[in-house]
């Protein structure tokens, strides 16, 4: 992004400064943006049955689909330290979007990046699958594919 973009963004953006064990994130709760965190640590607890839960560092950005559609939280997130972060919330980047078509073009380019990601992790899972299963192709019945277990 460009100097005056990030600008433009950091001037829309709320400071929010969060205690040891606070909630930065709730999971099924409905997201109106995403959290940038600047300072400290963060904890993402996605579920009983994931085991450690993953630790948050300063620069990661968290619930980045709710600051463009509606979305649903699937991660509930607490602060370990001290934490510092920024929410961008959609309604802002929605106008700054709608009033700078290249950071929207921006935002787009990073999805397709991470969804086309997905995809191939996806595949390589399915080849290694189907070499388990003594190297036959993996049934295509609805419910089976590896993309549908893994959901």
């Amino acid at each position: 992004l460009s100097e005056p973009q990030l600008t433009a963004i950091a001037g829309t953006a709320e400071r929010i400064m969060l205690r040891p064990g606070q909630t930065v994130i709730t999971a099924g709760q409905e997201g109106d943006g995403a959290f940038l965190v600047v300072s400290g640590m963060a904890r993402a607890h996605v579920g009983p049955e994931d085991g450690v839960p993953a630790i948050i560092v300063p620069g990661t950005l968290l619930g980045e689909t709710a600051m463009l559609v509606e979305h649903t939280y699937h991660v509930t997130i607490t602060a370990e330290t001290p934490l510092r972060a920024v929410k961008l919330s959609r309604p802002a980047m929605q106008r700054l979007m709608a009033e700078d078509p290249e950071l929207a073009e921006h935002f787009v380019a990073r999805l397709t990046a991470r969804l086309k990601r997905v995809g191939s992790e996806l595949r390589r899972i399915d080849q290694i699958l189907a070499g388990a299963a003594g190297g036959t192709a993996w049934p295509r019945e609805a419910g089976t594919h590896p993309a549908q277990i893994l959901s």
